[in-house]
């Protein structure tokens, strides 16, 4: 990102033309192709560069995948929990006051 920003900052016409290349491979007509590429530029430059060049259609926060995991990490306890309260309860109530293991003596 801070290699297509730079880039940006020292020519921005050599990336308005690699734009419009960009579009013109996608299919648009080169004076379309470059309309676009103007509009794109002027809206967000870099966001424009990254998407058409590098696939990246959203720049994502530092802290979004701490806070992606840190919700995983909760759901999955949660979801884990679930069948083990159902598993302790159904058990107590089968077999209040005795172990699973053991055996009723003949």
């Amino acid at each position: 990102m801070e290699e297509e920003r730079a880039q940006l900052a020292a020519d921005p016409a050599v990336e308005i033309d690699e734009l419009t290349a960009f579009y013109e491979r996608e299919g648009l007509a080169p004076s379309r192709a470059r309309e676009v590429a103007e509009q794109l530029t002027r809206h967000d430059a870099l966001a424009a560069q990254l998407e058409s060049e590098h696939g990246i259609e959203e720049v994502m926060p530092p802290t979004r995948p701490v806070v992606e995991g840190v919700t995983s990490g909760i759901t999955f306890a949660l979801g884990a929990a679930i069948p083990l309260a159902i598993t302790l309860a159904v058990s107590a109530a089968v077999e209040p006051g005795r172990s699973s293991s053991r055996r009723s003596p003949r």
